[in-house]
């Protein structure tokens, strides 16, 4: 009876893992001509690393409407502890307007 349970215990925890998996380390797929308009706007430079900020590489974590308008908005995120602190991670908003980013 003890083997039965941790058999359906382990198949659920198994489920949940691979469902919130799946949900939150996607990684948003943003037309490269948006990608460059995105870091460009936050002031980011490309270099053979990537887009760097003032701090560090950035990455696109978020690209979606975030407020409603019917425009895509990106959350940029940089991590560096001498520019953050013990937060160590940086975000930058960028808003798409009617004419552009």
């Amino acid at each position: 009876m003890i083997v039965k349970f941790m058999k359906k215990r382990l198949f659920l925890s198994t489920c949940l893992l691979l469902i919130s998996n799946s949900n939150f380390a996607q990684t948003p797929q943003v037309p490269k001509a948006d990608t460059e308009a995105i870091f460009k706007a936050a002031g980011f430079s490309k270099t053979k690393y990537g887009w760097e900020g003032n701090c560090d590489i950035g990455e696109i974590t978020t690209y979606k409407d975030l407020n409603g308008d019917g425009l895509k908005d990106a959350i940029i995120s940089d991590a560096d502890s001498t520019c953050y602190g013990r937060e160590m991670v940086g975000y930058h908003i960028i808003s798409q307007q009617k004419k552009g980013i």
